[in-house]
């Protein structure tokens, strides 16, 4: 979660991340008020009770380290089971399903991409209920915040094995630096990495290799696509898609009827 800021009274008061901090503290049991995106003194009360629970120094400051204690928590809380549940029907949840804003413009993307790039949402997965909901924020805060033309991603793979259309098919993402006009960019729910280390369920790993199949199947990437993880890329240095995530590459691959490469 690196890419959320230091936030306190003083600083950031007004900032897109408030409300996520008020959300999250709220599903925590923690009182900080109307979720408003201001940084007042009944958010700053609540995040001092969260840092006394967690053992961290009481300032009302959300830093890097508050920032991951409320990841861990969060993905304490919203655990999915071990135990397997019904099988998800692959299906790609269209745009206006999930309640997406129109895009400021598009751009769009040939046919036969040779590459597919995995991604993290680097945030606590959240509850099969919310997962319109985090799709919307993650749109949200890609254009008001970022001032990107729409969610980055083309696709969106949820904890319970839904497919979330972003972008979509056909239109270039936001995702991989210099890479998008080569590539189709698929985003895991879910924080994969150090401190959180959330485990990618087995339904996220087969629904991602459906929708590869469906996007060979369909020519709009070539028959052996690449299938790489973010930090892949000759252009990024990042984690992403989470230590966790990358060491099931191969399983996206085989899920995707390709040749696993390890």
């Amino acid at each position: 979660m690196s890419w959320l800021p230091t936030l306190s009274r003083w600083r950031h008061r007004r900032h897109p991340a408030v409300r996520f901090l008020q959300d999250w503290l709220t599903e925590l049991g923690y009182d900080p008020g109307v979720s408003d995106g201001v940084y007042g003194r009944r958010s700053e009360s609540a995040v001092q009770a969260f840092q006394r629970d967690q053992g961290l120094p009481v300032d009302g400051r959300v830093t890097r380290p508050v920032w991951d204690a409320l990841g861990t928590a969060l993905a304490f809380q919203r655990a999915v089971p071990e135990e397997p549940g019904e099988p998800v029907e692959f299906r790609i949840v269209a745009r206006d399903e999930w309640g997406a804003r129109a895009p400021k413009t598009t751009r769009p993307l040939l046919k036969h991409r040779p590459i597919v790039f995995i991604h993290h949402a680097a945030d606590p997965r959240p509850a099969i209920a919310g997962e319109f909901r985090e799709a919307q924020k993650f749109q949200n805060y890609h254009l008001d915040t970022k001032g990107w033309w729409d969610i980055a991603y083309n696709y969106l793979v949820t904890p319970s094995g839904r497919v979330i259309e972003g972008r979509g098919a056909g239109i270039r993402s936001g995702a991989t630096k210099h890479e998008n006009a080569a590539s189709y960019s698929i985003c895991f729910m879910g924080d994969f990495h150090y401190p959180v280390n959330e485990k990618p369920s087995d339904a996220s790993i087969s629904a991602a290799g459906q929708l590869i199949r469906w996007l060979i199947d369909h020519e709009w990437v070539v028959a052996e696509p690449e299938i790489l993880g973010h930090r892949n890329s000759r252009f990024s240095r990042t984690t992403c898609p989470g230590d966790l995530l990358y060491g099931r590459m191969d399983d996206i691959r085989r899920a995707a009827g390709l040749e696993a490469i390890r």
